[in-house]
């Protein structure tokens, strides 16, 4: 038979206890004083001591319990009256104190130290196998080493040092030992020395500077077109620079998508591109902002800086920033559509002429036109998380007193 689980040696132990009448009443004894002990030092509670709440959920695991105890004895019941047969009147009692059966020690003892055994040798057959793989991969990785390969040297050829049969190695360690070359390698010293050593131009030194390399280029007949520039050009064009006129920045260079030139020195430029004319001949379109610069000696920018609203929002207006006052506070945002009303993705202030975006859903709202105060260029970044406006957009809001003092 199978060893006995813990369970059935302790169902075992309280039925063997029960019998004896005076042990029992002595563990009930016991209980009762260990279960008053809990309630004096709180350990425990008493049914009445609890809470409405408290005491519903106890009585509620008491009907649960009893339910079950009830399904668990009819279930036993019946199936006693099903599969038990009587007793018969000759079988004599058995005695109280019967021993229980089961398996002997002996039989216990042994099947365990089998089972050690049988378990030892499997650890040791497992041990075996790994290290006989290892055996095996060290075999072949012996087998696939190559032989023992040693580099030749100077002293291992016949070499000699006459004028017919020079030996290019020893020139090139004497050069090195000397400290007049940075290598001792040959190929590392025709690279420093050639251009190309691939062409045979340069290999026979016909190359004595550039200009020599153009022609002899130009008289292998290539189809790559050549030029020569000098050290006397170079200077010439960098006289002129230094003396031209010095440009106008652009603002928001690396955001501009469009540039339009009718004339020298005069540029229009957008960030978004616009070709809603362009069926008619007109490129420069007032469309999304267009903006002029001159570039000339005496430059000034014609666009306008400061912060501008039309008479109305248009759907053209889409994807620009603007300024919305609401409840007396403006606002930056992106304008996403324009219907009767304006629909704005807004940013929420983090301190003076600090912005940033709201998470994770965002600040989208519809605004009536009135509410629009002006257009304005994109903020400038302040760090990952927050914005600032230009400084001409942050005083003419001032001048409009649109900040409060909150």
């Amino acid at each position: 038979m199978a060893p006995l689980s813990a369970a059935e040696k302790q169902r075992r132990y309280r039925a063997r206890r029960d019998v004896d009448h005076e042990r029992r009443q002595q563990y009930l004894n016991k209980e009762k004083e260990r279960w008053r002990k809990d309630i004096d030092e709180g350990r425990k509670m008493k049914v009445s001591d609890l809470t409405e709440r408290e005491k519903r959920a106890v009585r509620k695991k008491w009907r649960e319990r009893k339910r079950k105890l009830r399904k668990n004895d009819r279930a036993r019941t019946t199936f006693q009256s099903m599969n038990t047969p009587p007793t018969s009147p000759d079988t004599p009692p058995e005695p109280e104190n019967s021993p229980q059966p089961g398996p002997s020690r002996q039989n216990v003892v042994g099947r365990r130290n089998a089972r050690q055994g049988r378990r030892r040798l499997q650890n040791n057959i497992e041990e075996l196998k790994a290290l006989l793989e290892r055996e095996k991969r060290k075999k072949e990785k012996y087998k696939k080493r190559p032989f023992w390969v040693v580099v030749p040297t100077e002293a291992d050829r016949e070499t000699c040092q006459c004028k017919t049969h020079e030996n290019l190695q020893f020139m090139a360690n004497t050069l090195y030992s000397q400290g007049l070359s940075a290598t001792k390698n040959l190929e590392e010293m025709v690279d420093a020395t050639m251009c190309d050593p691939k062409s045979k131009l340069c290999a026979y030194g016909d190359i004595p500077n550039a200009e020599a390399m153009l022609h002899q280029l130009r008289n292998v007949g290539t189809s790559v077109e050549l030029f020569f520039v000098g050290e006397g050009d170079v200077e010439r064009k960098v006289q002129e620079m230094m003396e031209a006129p010095p440009l106008v920045p652009v603002k928001g260079t690396m955001k501009i998508h469009q540039v339009i030139s009718f004339s020298p020195g005069t540029i229009k430029y957008r960030d978004i591109t616009c070709l809603c004319q362009a069926d008619k001949g007109v490129l420069d379109c007032a469309c999304y902002g267009i903006k002029e610069v001159s570039l000339g000696e005496e430059a000034s920018l014609q666009c306008t800086e400061e912060p501008s609203r039309p008479e109305a929002i248009m759907k053209e207006n889409i994807g620009q920033w603007c300024i919305v006052k609401y409840d007396g506070e403006p606002y930056p945002g992106i304008i996403l559509e324009v219907e009767e009303d304006v629909r704005v993705k807004c940013m929420h202030k983090n301190g003076i002429n600090k912005f940033y975006w709201p998470g994770p859903r965002g600040d989208i709202s519809w605004y009536r036109d009135d509410q629009i105060v002006c257009l304005m260029k994109e903020p400038q970044p302040l760090n990952k998380r927050s914005v600032q406006l230009e400084k001409e957009v942050w005083k003419f809001l001032e001048n409009l007193g649109c900040w409060s003092d909150k």
